[in-house]
């Protein structure tokens, strides 16, 4: 059964502790400013400090872009726990650490202003990085035990039909933890690089890599499947979108396939538009393919594929076909 935290504990993570980051910021610039210069320095280059920002511009916008990532998490977490299975703690801890990066550069770039008469004179940024990445970290892992552990809910619950144990012929899915893991650090060392990097690269440029970053960890994360009396579920991503459902009375066998990596158009959801064939696909390998009676094929990369084909064709009366492989 999917797992499920309670939405108190779920506000109070992905909305909770970006605010207290933010009210650390606001309080902190309001302490610290007669000791500052104005404005600061904001980016720092191979030779020192390049860039600078009024004071009270750079905190404000510091501040709204937690905020509003604070809130994007939010309705993304949220999202998912009314689709059904909600998100791990990981992902929470992801978006708390992320909601509160944006304060943390604003609480770095205040430290490393501290004392100065002049923002030209601010030295190099080691601590500067050093409290950016503890705040964030802190804010990660606050986010990672409000959370607290899942329960498990019920199938009314994951917004699925119910149904007794015996409705249901086979469930399984597949996961890409590789590419999540890999994909979810993006944003965060485009932010770090942006703000000491001095590389000269436009800032969109930043905002637009690290949001095909986050998608891609959201859209590849988790694919799931089940096969029932009704016909063959599939939801890909930890949003459990998008999804599909394909009726028994459409399908004219099941078998199992093997896809290249970049078979059927790559990862993700796949539509061919020539022969209107269907893929929801997380990596290369065997898949579970639906023949429907239309002539189009459904590709959907599961582990334990066989066992998947043969629960559609018992329902529809086949044997399973697979290939030789």
């Amino acid at each position: 059964m999917p797992a499920h935290r309670s939405v108190p504990r779920l506000l109070l993570a992905t909305l909770g502790v970006p605010a207290v980051a933010i009210a650390g910021g606001w309080l902190t610039r309001q302490a610290l400013a007669p000791r500052l210069p104005d404005p600061i320095a904001v980016h720092w280059g191979v030779d020192g400090p390049d860039r600078s920002a009024g004071l009270t511009g750079f905190t404000t916008a510091a501040l709204l872009i937690s905020a509003g990532v604070a809130l994007l998490g939010t309705a993304l977490a949220v999202a998912a726990h009314y689709r059904g299975g909600g998100l791990g703690r990981a992902a929470i801890a992801f978006h708390a650490g992320a909601a509160c990066f944006p304060a943390a550069i604003l609480l770095a770039t205040l430290l490393g202003n501290l004392d100065l008469t002049h923002w030209e004179q601010a030295p190099a940024p080691v601590a500067v990085v050093a409290v950016l990445l503890g705040v964030s970290g802190a804010g990660a892992a606050a986010g990672f035990l409000v959370a607290g552990s899942a329960r498990r809910g019920s199938r009314a619950e994951a917004g699925m039909p119910a149904a007794g144990a015996e409705d249901v012929n086979w469930s399984g899915g597949a996961t890409n933890t590789l590419l999540v893991w890999t994909m979810l650090p993006v944003p965060v060392v485009l932010i770090t690089l942006a703000l000491v990097g001095g590389t000269g690269v436009p800032a969109p440029l930043y905002v637009i890599v690290a949001a095909v970053g986050v998608l891609a960890a959201l859209g590849l994360g988790k694919l799931r499947a089940q096969v029932d009396r009704t016909g063959v579920s599939v939801e890909l991503g930890l949003l459990r979108f998008p999804r599909g459902h394909f009726a028994l009375a459409e399908i004219a066998e099941a078998e199992v396939r093997t896809l290249t990596f970049w078979g059927a158009g790559g990862v993700g959801y796949r539509v061919n538009p020539v022969s209107g064939d269907v893929a929801y696909k997380l990596r290369g390998g065997r898949a579970l393919t639906l023949v429907l009676r239309t002539g189009r094929n459904v590709f959907i990369t599961v582990d334990a594929a066989d066992e998947a084909a043969s629960a559609v064709n018992a329902l529809l009366g086949r044997t399973s076909q697979t290939d030789a492989e």
